[in-house]
C-alpha cells in the first residue's frame, strides 16, 4: 500500500512539474517571437536610412550613417533569424523528442534568449546613432542639434525606467542542472493526503517542501525530476 502511494505521488508530482514545464516553454516561444517582429520593424527602417543619403552630404556623416545602419540591421536580423529558428524548433523538440527532451528545449531557449535580448538591445543603440546621422544630414546643424538633445533626453529617461522595470522583476531561475529526483521522495512519510497535509522532509540536505491543499510553487516543482 506504502510503495503505491509513492509511485502515485511521484506520478501527481511529475504530471504537475510538466505542466509548469509547458507553462514556461510557452512564456520563451511568445517572448522570443515578440521581439523577433520588433526586430523585423527596426531592421526595415534601418534599411530605409540607406538610401537618403546624396552625394553633397559631408563623407564623415556618410559613414557614421552606414556603419550605424549596419550594426543596427545586423543586429535585428539576428535577432529575427535565431529568435524564429528558436520558436519554431524548441516547441518541436519538446513535443516529439524523447523523453527529457522539454528540460532540454526550455534549457536551450533559455539560453538563446539571452543572446537574442542582447543583440535587440545592440540593434536599438545602433538605431539611435542612426537617426542622429540622419538627423545632421538633413536637418540644418542649430535644428539637428535640438533633435539631438530630444533624443538623448529620451534615451536617458527610457534607459532609466527600463532599468529600473528589469531590476524589479530580476530572480534567480532555478538551474536545470541541479534537480532533485523523484526518487528523493522516498525520504518523506507519504501516508499522508496531499490534498490536505505538508509533508517535511525527514533529512536536512532535502529542500522540496510540498504545502498544503497540494500548492506548490513553480520554483519547487523545477527542483524535481523524473528518475
Amino acid at each position: 500500500m506504502l510503495a503505491a502511494e509513492k509511485t502515485a505521488l511521484s506520478a501527481s508530482l511529475h504530471a504537475r512539474r510538466l505542466d509548469i514545464k509547458e507553462k514556461d516553454l510557452n512564456n520563451l516561444t511568445v517572448f522570443l517571437d515578440g521581439i523577433s517582429t520588433q526586430s523585423a520593424l527596426l531592421a526595415g527602417f534601418s534599411f530605409a536610412g540607406l538610401g537618403s543619403v546624396d552625394d553633397s552630404v559631408h563623407v564623415v556623416w556618410k559613414v557614421v550613417l552606414y556603419i550605424f545602419t549596419a550594426v543596427a540591421i545586423g543586429s535585428n536580423m539576428y535577432v529575427l533569424c535565431v529568435g524564429q529558428l528558436t520558436t519554431i524548433f524548441g516547441p518541436t523538440l519538446a513535443l516529439n523528442g524523447p523523453t527529457g527532451s522539454i528540460d532540454r528545449a526550455v534549457e536551450n531557449m533559455r539560453r538563446e534568449r539571452t543572446m537574442v535580448f542582447k543583440m535587440f538591445l545592440l540593434g536599438l543603440i545602433a538605431f539611435y546613432f542612426m537617426v542622429i546621422a540622419l538627423s545632421f544630414i538633413h536637418m540644418d546643424t542649430w535644428i539637428a542639434v535640438v533633435s539631438v538633445v530630444i533624443l538623448s533626453c529620451f534615451g536617458l529617461f527610457i534607459g532609466a525606467v527600463s532599468s529600473r522595470v528589469l531590476h524589479s522583476f530580476r530572480f534567480e531561475e532555478p538551474e536545470l542542472k541541479k534537480l532533485i529526483k523523484v526518487s528523493e521522495l522516498e525520504k518523506f512519510d507519504s501516508t499522508m493526503d496531499l490534498g490536505e497535509h505538508d509533508f517535511v522532509p525527514r533529512q536536512d540536505s532535502t529542500t522540496i517542501a510540498l504545502r498544503s491543499k497540494g500548492e506548490v510553487s513553480a520554483a519547487e516543482f523545477l527542483k524535481i525530476a523524473q528518475s
